[in-house]
């Protein structure tokens, strides 16, 4: 039905973030039959570093007392949480049978079909262990 691309720079470390992705045909920018509504994926991204043995908060404190986020990227590993939520508007008139792949480094992970459904609710998680920080990476959502 459709396919997507998250660029994982878009994440914070510890934080969070929601994505409604607009799935499109292809990845091929002059396809018009991008321009075609498919559907919305709504899917949650989290990175979470392991933490290092000598720091182990992901607060830090400045000269004038105030405590933030750190924003820095660690350099070392952590998991990727992948939380596929729902979909809205799935294309077909009669069957319409929608599940989610995600694909990271060449792992592949599906949540299950929801059978006859236009609006899917999965909230399904997925964790992609890694061994450094992704953040040059890509994460794909592709829906069948």
């Amino acid at each position: 039905m459709g396919v997507q691309v998250i660029p994982l720079r878009l994440l914070t470390p510890y934080e969070s973030k929601l994505f409604t992705l607009d799935l499109l045909t292809s990845m091929n920018p002059n396809d018009q039959l991008n321009m075609k509504n498919r559907l919305k994926l709504v899917v949650e991204l989290t990175f979470n570093p392991f933490r290092e043995e000598n720091n182990t908060s992901p607060l830090i404190s400045d000269v004038d007392g105030n405590i933030s986020l750190k924003r820095d990227v660690p350099d070392g590993g952590g998991m990727l949480l992948v939380s596929v939520e729902s979909a809205e508007d799935v294309e077909g008139k009669r069957h319409t049978n929608p599940y989610v792949v995600v694909l990271f480094r060449g792992e592949k992970m599906e949540n299950k079909v929801i059978r006859k459904a236009q609006d899917p609710r999965w909230n399904e998680e997925f964790q992609f262990v890694v061994d450094e920080a992704p953040m040059d990476e890509k994460i794909q959502t592709r829906s069948e």
